[in-house]
């Protein structure tokens, strides 16, 4: 049975670690094409999540309820994001092959990583399921609204930045949640 709460609150933690990839998907969908730029960025999440899940288990399997310790790692990247604002300047040309726009979306997501490998750390075998389904509903609802923003011509991009502004409060509180005892933890 799914946790309908603790699969929310990971999809919002991973939407929050994406603003930069949805700005990115939308630049490279105006420059190289939408199919191209989401196909990259879909195939990235798969791996990340993959990573995650392998990490996470590994993770658990190897340091049990310690692994709630990992929390600190979610905590430190949101500190360190009020520090020094993220500003990223990358292009990737038409003519590069959708393991460029891959590679590009990997190294935009190791926030995402630092976040979902303490949560499957710590939680429970029965809720990594709920992680796992709420972090894919959010790659797909981030992909399909692209590709619904995309379907009109080039027109100006939506205001991403000050929703950044966001992700290291959400990364912080993923940490906490983390550290913290909850119903999803190892027993």
């Amino acid at each position: 049975m799914l946790d309908f709460g603790f699969l929310l609150s990971v999809a919002l933690a991973h939407a929050a670690t994406n603003l930069d990839n949805l700005a990115m998907l939308l630049v490279l969908s105006y420059s190289i094409g939408r199919q191209k730029a989401l196909a990259g960025f879909l195939l990235a999440q798969a791996i990340v999540l993959g990573l995650a899940v392998a990490l996470g288990s590994g993770a658990e399997a190897l340091i049990g309820v310690q692994a709630r310790w990992l929390g600190l790692v979610p905590i430190a990247f949101g500190i360190m994001s009020f520090r020094r604002p993220e500003k990223t300047q990358t292009s990737v040309s038409g003519s590069r092959g959708a393991l460029a726009v891959t590679a590009l979306f990997l190294g935009l997501s190791f926030d995402t990583l630092a976040v979902l490998v303490p949560i499957f750390a710590d939680s429970a075998l029965r809720f990594d399921l709920d992680a796992l389904t709420g972090a894919s509903l959010s790659a797909l609802a981030i992909g399909g609204s692209v590709y619904a923003l995309t379907r009109t011509p080039r027109r100006s991009l939506p205001a991403i930045d000050p929703l950044n502004r966001i992700a290291p409060f959400i990364m912080i509180a993923a940490g906490l949640y983390v550290l913290l005892d909850t119903g999803t933890d190892l027993q």
